[in-house]
């Protein structure tokens, strides 16, 4: 509760989203969590989703805004912790967004679903930090992708 977080000095990030399967539309709130990244299939670039709000805990009247995006077939959204991002590689630097964004967008232009994109993006990770080196922190990541749209060739009619 929030009472708990503020007597102990603790405090927590948080994104939450929920989205319409008939429509496609992601509404989402962040209290200072690492935005997630949206691969758009038609522009093939990323794109960050961020709502403004305050750790949960730091406030007891904290304001957090509510966004939305609408979401396309192909789209692809990642989901992940900040131990992805500080992890530590062999030469010392961080795994950092900017590589995350790198691996994300080439997992993505494979064509691969989900579950693919998922095991990409953890293999690139376990290769940046080391075959038999342990990540220092949790690195979680969730991956959804939007089914892709079946199009039909288009039949022309005969003539009754």
């Amino acid at each position: 509760a929030q009472e708990d977080l503020a007597q102990s000095n603790r405090f927590v990030t948080l994104f939450y989203s929920e989205l319409d399967p008939v429509t496609r539309v992601l509404r989402f709130s962040n209290a200072a969590h690492n935005p997630p990244l949206i691969w758009r299939r038609q522009r093939h670039s990323v794109e960050r989703l961020d709502a403004p709000g305050l750790l949960i805990g730091l406030q007891p009247d904290a304001d957090y805004g509510c966004e939305q995006v609408q979401l396309e077939p192909g789209d692809v959204l990642l989901y992940y912790t900040d131990g992805v991002t500080e992890a530590p590689g062999i030469t010392g630097d961080r795994f950092d967004e900017a590589r995350l964004i790198r691996s994300l967008e080439s997992a993505c232009r494979s064509g691969t679903g989900s579950q693919g994109i998922l095991d990409q993006l953890f293999d690139r990770l376990d290769r940046f930090v080391g075959a038999d080196r342990q990540l220092e922190d949790d690195a979680s990541m969730v991956v959804l992708k939007v089914r892709e749209e079946v199009m039909l060739p288009s039949v022309p009619r005969s003539p009754a």
